[in-house]
């Protein structure tokens, strides 16, 4: 594809779990820099960032996507039990979520928790994350059930379960030939329609990390 007819959504998402960082004041962020200008900070230099529930809660009441361009995006973990907070989402941030990260817990799940899982997907891709002890097998059937992909972690899987709209990978200090090829592997999810996004979790040098890794996907064109 022609990159110049690409739009941002067209695009791998490069970011960080989590930004609002203490730990990142006096590097990524410069010293004086206020808490509350952190997002524009940030999106300055990453162009999407998944957010835990503290963060889009916080985010919510903020107003973050006020401080961010119309082509940034958020992704958001949700636990499974807590979709109905969802409802209080302002329109500006609701207008920048590419997907969601729910968080499952334990399985079955219960009938009005599939339920949500399903209507949550007529609005928003999901993206599901089981907790350690759930089988993987058992896993992987259940987002095939709801046509929904797995939360991929290329140092526990070595590859992604492409049943849903939205792919996502969660980084834990893979050198850069291993990032080339998970970002290879999102590449084919892109072309095949789908949306994708790369996510180094949070660390003291995750935002640098994931500076490094947006310049790789652009060198591949990704």
């Amino acid at each position: 594809m022609d990159q110049g007819s690409r739009s941002a959504d067209e695009y791998l998402m490069v970011g960080t779990i989590g930004l609002d960082n203490d730990a990142w004041q006096g590097g990524f962020y410069d010293d004086d820099l206020p808490a509350e200008w952190r997002i524009a900070s940030y999106s300055t230099l990453l162009r999407s960032v998944m957010l835990p529930a503290d963060e889009w809660k916080k985010a919510a009441a903020e107003d973050w996507a006020d401080d961010v361009d119309e082509a940034f995006r958020f992704l958001l973990e949700v636990d499974a039990q807590e979709i109905a907070a969802l409802e209080a989402l302002p329109q500006t941030l609701t207008d920048r979520v590419a997907g969601l990260i729910i968080r499952i817990n334990r399985l079955p799940a219960d009938d009005m928790v599939i339920e949500r899982l399903k209507a949550l997907a007529t609005s928003y891709p999901l993206c599901l994350d089981f907790a350690p002890d759930i089988a993987s097998d058992t896993a992987d059937s259940f987002c095939t059930r709801l046509e929904a992909a797995r939360l991929w972690r290329p140092a526990q899987q070595q590859q992604p379960l492409h049943s849903g709209a939205l792919q996502i990978a969660i980084l834990a200090g893979e050198d850069l030939p291993q990032q080339r090829a998970v970002i290879a592997e999102l590449e084919r999810h892109i072309k095949a329609g789908g949306r994708a996004g790369v996510f180094h979790e949070q660390a003291d040098n995750a935002a640098e990390q994931a500076q490094q890794t947006r310049l790789l996907a652009e060198m591949m064109g990704v």
